[in-house]
């Protein structure tokens, strides 16, 4: 009988101990949602993006013999230099493009007729301001002037002597005001109730 009650006592012990590692297993889990899928497809994006901006000239500067490539649209700088700041700029624009695509795909799914009006405290942003949610509609064509604008004022790198210098200033313009459009109006209201539920219940 003693024996019995030990052996009980053990597999509750032992059972408490699985959960417990189960518990921490899945606190550490990264939860797939809208913001960690939509960081994924923009890095991806980005990262291809870049690839096809200065793969090539990167391997052609990798040789001994190759030396520093000046272009006309560029003369004081080098042409490896100025294409890595014109990667990067579109890298970070291409994450918040795809960002506000997912976002634009969330709400149409909810049929974009619901005004979110929540605390933007809970999401980092401002402390006891609310505002409205942008629209599916906004947010695309936020997207698409954007990508548009971005790529317009690349072309001005090309096309004029010295045009890096109107190119590089006009494309951080871009990225800097989509940027604030969409920590303003898409940031605090990005997640749906459901996976801000499910977000609450992991830190509690």
């Amino acid at each position: 009988m003693e024996n019995h009650r030990r052996e009980h006592t053990s597999t509750n012990n032992d059972t408490s101990d699985n959960t417990s590692s189960s518990d921490g297993a899945e606190s550490l889990t990264l939860a797939m949602n809208d913001w960690t899928s939509g960081l994924a497809a923009g890095v991806g994006y980005g990262f291809m993006h870049a690839i096809l901006l200065c793969g090539t000239l990167l391997a052609s500067e990798a040789r001994d013999d190759a030396g520093v490539l000046y272009q006309d649209s560029c003369k004081n700088i080098p042409s490896v230099l100025n294409t890595s700041f014109m990667a990067m700029l579109f890298s970070v624009l291409d994450v918040v493009i795809m960002l506000l695509y997912f976002y634009a795909v969330r709400r149409k799914a909810e049929n974009d007729s619901m005004i979110c009006n929540v605390n933007a405290s809970t999401f980092g942003v401002g402390n006891d301001r609310s505002a409205k949610a942008a629209s599916a509609n906004a947010a695309i064509i936020a997207a698409l002037i954007a990508h548009t604008s971005a790529a317009f004022a690349s072309w001005l790198n090309g096309s004029l002597t010295n045009g890096c210098f109107f190119a590089l200033p006009l494309v951080a313009a871009v990225v800097c005001v989509v940027g604030v459009f969409f920590c303003l109006y898409v940031m605090p209201f990005y997640l749906p109730a459901s996976q801000r539920r499910q977000i609450e219940s992991r830190m509690d």
